[in-house]
């Protein structure tokens, strides 16, 4: 359903009661669950070209239902904690798929085709950059379909849409992203 492609330790993969070190090139299989450590990420990518990018102290369900995941996608993301970045890749676009991500108390329905989120203790967040999304948390549908918007989810409160500040981005997506010079490993090298 998945491969590893890039890892900056310490994450690991846990597949029937057994914990792994998670490897680039590692494969993924329906039902199992990445976990990162502190200062850790990892960039995961589905059969059918979308990249899920996970930060640090980020746990991750992945649950695929297609017998031929490369074609048609469909399929579960389980975002339990941390903050995560899923982008759907030119040629992910073309091939039909059906995504759902839970973040925290939410439900993400993906017609996006980037948005960026993550869960803690303090809330949920899911923020639209380019595409559409429809948010389901406790029997209320909130679509997103103005990229540069976020929802924003705090624990026992409302959830509001807000506009994303560019800038306020930049600091969030460090969250996910692997920046020069921090040592990861990548498939093939």
């Amino acid at each position: 359903a998945a491969t590893v492609e890039v890892v900056q330790s310490p994450a690991w993969r846990d597949r029937g009661g057994v914990t792994e070190p998670l490897a680039a090139g590692m494969e993924l299989k329906s039902g199992d669950v990445l976990r990162t450590g502190q200062g850790a990420r990892a960039y995961v990518m589905l059969a059918e070209g979308s990249r899920v990018k996970l930060g640090e102290s980020a746990r991750f369900t992945l649950f695929s239902r297609s017998l031929q995941p490369g074609r048609a996608f469909r399929g579960a993301l389980d975002v339990l904690a941390g903050a995560f970045r899923f982008t759907t890749g030119t040629l992910a676009k073309a091939r039909p798929r059906e995504v759902a991500i839970r973040v925290g108390t939410a439900t993400v329905g993906i017609r996006g085709t980037d948005l960026w989120g993550r869960t803690d203790g303090d809330g949920d967040m899911v923020a639209l950059l380019e595409g559409r999304i429809e948010i389901t948390r406790a029997g209320q549908i909130t679509e997103l379909a103005q990229p540069w918007t976020f929802f924003d989810a705090p624990r026992g409160k409302a959830a509001e849409v807000k506009a994303l500040d560019p800038e306020v981005f930049r600091v969030l997506a460090r969250q996910t992203e692997i920046q020069a010079g921090d040592g990861a490993a990548r498939a093939g090298g």
